[in-house]
Protein backbone atom coordinates (compact mmCIF):
# COMPACT_ATOMS: atom_id res chain seq x y z
CA UNK A 1 0.00 0.00 0.00
CA UNK A 2 1.61 3.61 -0.72
CA UNK A 3 -0.26 5.11 1.86
CA UNK A 4 1.32 2.65 4.38
CA UNK A 5 5.07 3.73 2.73
CA UNK A 6 3.96 6.81 3.31
CA UNK A 7 2.92 7.07 7.09
CA UNK A 8 6.18 4.81 7.35
CA UNK A 9 8.05 7.76 5.82
CA UNK A 10 6.97 10.28 7.92
CA UNK A 11 6.82 8.30 11.35
CA UNK A 12 11.10 7.77 10.59
CA UNK A 13 11.46 11.30 9.39
CA UNK A 14 9.15 12.73 12.91
CA UNK A 15 11.29 10.09 14.48
CA UNK A 16 14.54 12.06 13.40
CA UNK A 17 13.04 14.66 14.14
CA UNK A 18 12.03 14.33 18.04
CA UNK A 19 15.68 12.03 18.73
CA UNK A 20 17.13 15.18 17.23
CA UNK A 21 15.36 17.21 20.03
CA UNK A 22 16.72 14.80 22.50
CA UNK A 23 20.18 14.50 21.31
CA UNK A 24 21.11 17.58 20.71
CA UNK A 25 19.59 18.77 24.73
CA UNK A 26 22.01 16.15 25.38
CA UNK A 27 25.18 17.75 23.49
CA UNK A 28 24.48 21.50 24.65
CA UNK A 29 26.26 22.99 27.81
CA UNK A 30 25.23 25.95 29.63
CA UNK A 31 26.84 28.86 29.03
CA UNK A 32 29.39 27.58 26.17
CA UNK A 33 29.34 28.88 22.40
CA UNK A 34 26.79 26.21 21.53
CA UNK A 35 24.21 27.38 23.31
CA UNK A 36 21.18 29.26 21.23
CA UNK A 37 20.62 32.40 22.38
CA UNK A 38 17.34 33.88 22.76
CA UNK A 39 16.52 36.44 19.90
CA UNK A 40 13.25 37.73 21.55
CA UNK A 41 15.20 38.45 24.71
CA UNK A 42 17.55 39.65 23.07
CA UNK A 43 15.72 42.30 20.64
CA UNK A 44 12.76 43.05 23.76
CA UNK A 45 14.97 42.65 26.95
CA UNK A 46 11.92 39.81 28.23
CA UNK A 47 12.32 36.28 28.60
CA UNK A 48 10.04 34.42 26.42
CA UNK A 49 8.16 31.32 27.44
CA UNK A 50 10.54 29.03 25.87
CA UNK A 51 13.60 30.66 27.39
CA UNK A 52 16.18 27.94 28.82
CA UNK A 53 14.17 24.80 27.51
CA UNK A 54 16.90 23.53 26.12
CA UNK A 55 19.41 23.94 29.47
CA UNK A 56 16.37 22.37 31.30
CA UNK A 57 16.27 19.40 29.00
CA UNK A 58 19.87 19.06 29.70
CA UNK A 59 19.26 19.21 33.49
CA UNK A 60 16.65 16.74 32.55
CA UNK A 61 19.01 14.10 30.81
CA UNK A 62 20.94 14.52 33.78
CA UNK A 63 18.69 13.68 36.08
CA UNK A 64 17.96 17.51 37.51
CA UNK A 65 14.42 18.29 37.76
CA UNK A 66 14.91 20.97 40.30
CA UNK A 67 17.14 23.09 37.91
CA UNK A 68 14.89 22.05 34.93
CA UNK A 69 12.31 23.38 36.69
CA UNK A 70 14.01 26.52 37.71
CA UNK A 71 15.49 27.17 33.85
CA UNK A 72 11.76 26.60 32.52
CA UNK A 73 8.50 25.96 34.08
CA UNK A 74 7.20 23.82 31.13
CA UNK A 75 10.66 21.74 30.56
CA UNK A 76 9.42 18.57 31.99
CA UNK A 77 6.13 18.69 29.85
CA UNK A 78 7.74 19.24 26.72
CA UNK A 79 10.55 16.28 27.64
CA UNK A 80 8.09 13.97 28.48
CA UNK A 81 6.59 15.05 25.00
CA UNK A 82 9.86 14.99 22.86
CA UNK A 83 10.47 11.04 24.46
CA UNK A 84 7.06 9.48 24.21
CA UNK A 85 7.07 10.74 21.07
CA UNK A 86 10.25 9.45 19.41
CA UNK A 87 9.45 6.21 21.12
CA UNK A 88 5.81 6.22 19.70
CA UNK A 89 7.10 7.38 16.10
CA UNK A 90 9.29 4.47 16.55
CA UNK A 91 6.97 1.68 17.50
CA UNK A 92 4.55 3.07 14.65
CA UNK A 93 7.09 2.43 11.97
CA UNK A 94 7.21 -1.15 13.49
CA UNK A 95 3.57 -1.78 13.83
CA UNK A 96 3.12 -0.03 10.69
CA UNK A 97 4.97 -3.07 8.87
CA UNK A 98 2.08 -5.41 10.45
CA UNK A 99 -1.11 -3.50 9.30
CA UNK A 100 -3.10 -5.33 5.97
CA UNK A 101 -5.76 -3.61 5.32
CA UNK A 102 -6.77 0.50 4.36
CA UNK A 103 -8.99 0.08 7.20
CA UNK A 104 -6.46 -0.61 9.71
CA UNK A 105 -4.02 1.93 8.59
CA UNK A 106 -6.99 4.62 8.67
CA UNK A 107 -7.89 3.69 12.16
CA UNK A 108 -4.23 3.61 13.01
CA UNK A 109 -3.40 7.20 11.29
CA UNK A 110 -6.64 8.79 13.41
CA UNK A 111 -5.54 7.48 16.42
CA UNK A 112 -1.96 8.53 16.12
CA UNK A 113 -3.37 12.26 15.38
CA UNK A 114 -5.88 12.02 18.22
CA UNK A 115 -3.57 10.64 20.52
CA UNK A 116 -0.34 13.46 19.27
CA UNK A 117 -3.29 16.23 18.90
CA UNK A 118 -3.63 15.48 22.51
CA UNK A 119 -0.62 15.15 23.73
CA UNK A 120 0.73 18.52 22.13
CA UNK A 121 -2.07 20.43 23.74
CA UNK A 122 -0.92 18.92 27.29
CA UNK A 123 2.73 19.89 26.72
CA UNK A 124 2.28 23.32 25.05
CA UNK A 125 -0.92 24.92 26.50
CA UNK A 126 0.97 26.79 28.98
CA UNK A 127 3.75 28.18 26.22
CA UNK A 128 0.66 29.25 24.07
CA UNK A 129 -0.92 30.84 27.27
CA UNK A 130 2.14 32.78 28.09
CA UNK A 131 2.22 33.98 24.59
CA UNK A 132 -1.25 35.06 24.52
CA UNK A 133 -1.08 36.83 27.61
CA UNK A 134 2.37 38.90 26.53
Amino acid sequence: MRAQLIYKTINVALAGVFGFVIIYSCLIFPNSKNSVSCYYEQKYGVSCPTCGVTRALNSIIKGDLEIATELNKNSLQLFCFFSFQFLMRLALVVFNSHVKSVRALNVLIISDITVSSFLFILAFRNIVLDILIQ
